[in-house]
């Protein structure tokens, strides 16, 4: 009985999700869908699940094992609540509320049929109207139109430093629509509603990055702004939790290296779920644009365990209007890894990415080069994988290298157009160029 409890009880938590998202039904969505989903679950949770695991448990890929308590919770924060205990307790008092009553249906009465038709003609006659208005106008809406041109749109974070709570206000003005949303980044699926009388608005950032901002009435867009919540030199967290752990600057270590102390590493081992080890450099470079741009990392995944033994890895590069990631993984686990270049997804299941098998006993060497919306990917000076991309990503605002598990990183160069060195740091305070 309590078996089939939790089975209802999860079947409602996934629904509750599909609804959230507005994705359609989970049976069409596709592997690039449940990535996102991932990579969506992590920024709002914390909680890494890969998007093998989601696919596991929304019965996408065969497994008989009931979800662990530490992916419950993930999909129960997700939902809003504190962890999947008060997710179910609130169901439950849901359902053992009173039904509402039923609607009451209204009828003509005592009304002539001349009359009726009369009316029906009406509405007609002002529903094709409004119809040939909208459809007249390159927006599909007049109203729209005007007011995009009165909203107004900005926002502001309360402090420095993570977590951040980020202030929206708005104003729609007088356009009626049905549905008003704040997007919180470049990802269309990253809204929330908001109130169309109101016009303040907050949420709470856990993790730096650069963000488009977006009003957004009925799916079309009112109007954006850059968000930028920068990081003061590199920073360091642990993604297992929600919000994650931060670590402090005597946990890490730099000694011709980044690194984390004895007393963290300690740490992890002793965690036996997966993790994730993030350093971050968010910060303004200069003008430099992802349409010409160089990133060298050197780096080392250095976490050994037979629960998580395929020791992934990820390089991304952060821009203004879009991400590159660029992954590792041991040769024997490339079959589950994924690529990402401006609006181009590449996923192992439909694209060869063996090449980024790596040895992490020694030192590993990613440069990623870009120019001209094509993308050049080299593994210790070997060619890996080339890709085009139709859609530039802005400025490069930052890197990100993120470790299943943990590891270290040696170098991290990046450069502009004409080989002009706009970062570098090989972790001693000397040789870090800004």
């Amino acid at each position: 009985m309590e078996q089939k409890s939790n089975e209802k009880m999860l079947a409602i938590c996934l629904q509750k999700i599909e609804d959230k998202l507005g994705w359609g039904p989970s049976a069409d969505w596709s592997t690039k869908d449940f990535m996102t989903l991932s990579e969506a679950m992590m920024e709002e949770t914390g909680i890494q699940l890969s998007h093998t695991t989601l696919k596991r448990v929304w019965g996408r890929v065969q497994y008989q094992s009931s979800p662990n308590p530490t992916t419950l919770d993930a999909l129960a924060q997700f939902l809003g609540y504190e962890n999947w205990r008060n997710f179910v307790a609130g169901e439950k008092m849901s359902t053992e509320s009173p039904a509402p009553a039923p609607e009451v249906q209204r009828t003509f009465i005592g009304k002539s049929p001349k009359l009726i038709f009369t009316l029906i003609g009406s509405l007609l006659l002002v529903s094709s109207i409004a119809f040939v208005l909208a459809m007249s106008s390159p927006d599909n809406s007049l109203a729209l139109q005007a007011a995009s041109s009165e909203a107004t749109f900005y926002s502001q974070p309360v402090t420095t430093g993570l977590p951040n709570t980020v202030v929206f206000h708005y104003d729609v003005g007088t356009f009626k629509g049905k549905q008003y949303q704040i997007q919180q980044s470049w990802d269309p699926k990253r809204r929330f509603d908001v109130d169309p009388d109101g016009h303040e608005a907050s949420s709470i950032y856990y993790y730096p990055g650069y963000y488009r901002a977006k009003l957004v009435v009925d799916n079309h867009i009112l109007a954006e702004h850059d968000l930028y919540i920068p990081t003061d030199g590199w920073m360091a967290t642990i993604n297992s939790t929600s919000p994650p752990r931060y670590l402090y600057e005597n946990e890490l270590v730099r000694a011709n290296k980044l690194g984390i102390s004895s007393a963290v590493i300690a740490d992890i081992e002793q965690n036996p779920e997966a993790h994730d080890l993030t350093y971050a450099y968010i910060k303004d470079f200069g003008e430099i644009s992802s349409d010409h741009a160089e990133l060298l990392v050197t780096l080392k995944n250095t976490f050994k365990s037979g629960r998580h033994p395929c020791q992934k890895t990820e390089v991304h590069l952060i821009c203004s209007q879009g991400l590159f990631i660029v992954p590792l993984s041991i040769p024997g686990c490339t079959g589950d890894i994924r690529c990402m270049f401006s609006e181009v997804y590449l996923t192992s299941d439909k694209k060869d990415l063996s090449r980024f098998g790596a040895n992490f006993d020694d030192w590993q060497t990613i440069r990623l080069s870009l120019k001209d919306l094509s993308a050049l990917v080299f593994l210790n000076d070997q060619l890996a994988l080339s890709q085009s991309y139709t859609k530039g990503a802005g400025k490069v605002v930052g890197v990100r290298i993120r470790f299943s598990g943990m590891g270290e990183v040696k170098e991290v160069q990046l450069k502009g157009k004409n080989g002009e060195v706009f970062f570098e740091d090989t972790f001693l305070a000397s040789d870090t160029v800004f």
